[in-house]
């Protein structure tokens, strides 16, 4: 009833008025006229199979459904397999050089020195402008 609402621009007072069957037809004719030629095909099939076509199908997906599970679970193992084997520790591990640690002391170790300068909206409507973003535009591009 408020498909038939929202669709038709109807209040939902008067829907509830309406027969059942007139609701039900406005729906599957809209519901099939959207349809797409091979899905339309494929849900006229599915009308019209018999009790052992409708079996047969069913059992056939069934088969794909567990043969999919069968791959995917071959596939997990496979990759934890792939994944023990690559954690083994390295026979020949890279030494890193150790970083030297700020002091005080030494100052050419800190880090520079960074300063922020806060500009007006004016002047950052101006720096916007200055910018020529024709070439950021085509350098990204690249």
């Amino acid at each position: 009833m408020r498909w038939f609402s929202r669709t038709y621009h109807t209040p939902l007072t008067e829907v509830e008025k309406l027969p059942i069957e007139y609701l039900l037809q406005h729906y599957y004719e809209n519901y099939y006229t959207e349809l797409e030629p091979e899905d339309l095909d494929k849900e006229r099939t599915l009308l019209i199979e018999t009790k052992a076509e409708k079996t047969e199908r069913l059992r056939k997906e069934a088969e794909d459904e567990l043969a999919t599970q069968a791959f995917m679970q071959q596939q997990e193992t496979a990759e934890k397999q792939k994944a023990s084997k690559s954690e083994t520790p390295l026979s020949n591990p890279v030494t890193r050089s150790k970083l030297p640690e700020p002091s005080l002391d030494n100052p050419g170790v800190l880090a520079p020195r960074i300063d922020y300068k806060f500009v007006s909206d004016q002047d950052m409507e101006n720096l916007i402008q200055s910018i020529d973003h024709t070439n950021l535009i085509k350098s990204t591009k690249k």
